[in-house]
């Protein structure tokens, strides 16, 4: 692990394998996930969305979800203990 980086936090999910990422179908036609020629991006599922990674950059080049604003909630996300996800590490 790099030394640089955070410990994990003890409520982090290390197996990630199970998240299905983007629905390329929520819009009721196929809207597929960009891809970025020539250029290496680590593709990463999480729930109801993914992201196309830069690992050279360690920034997102591409994200993508799907959003039903009718069943949008606020959410309070103060004490939260932002990572790194553990695999970009």
């Amino acid at each position: 692990m790099n030394a640089l980086l955070p410990a994990p936090h003890p409520f982090a999910t290390a197996d990630l394998s199970d998240r299905t990422g983007f629905d390329e179908q929520f819009l009721g036609q196929d809207v597929p996930m960009p891809a970025l020629n020539g250029v290496q991006t680590v593709f990463l599922p999480y729930t109801h969305f993914s992201i196309l990674m830069r690992p050279d950059k360690r920034l997102a080049a591409v994200t993508a979800l799907g959003i039903d604003g009718e069943k949008l909630m606020d959410l309070d996300r103060s004490g939260f203990d932002w990572r790194l996800g553990p695999r970009m590490r």
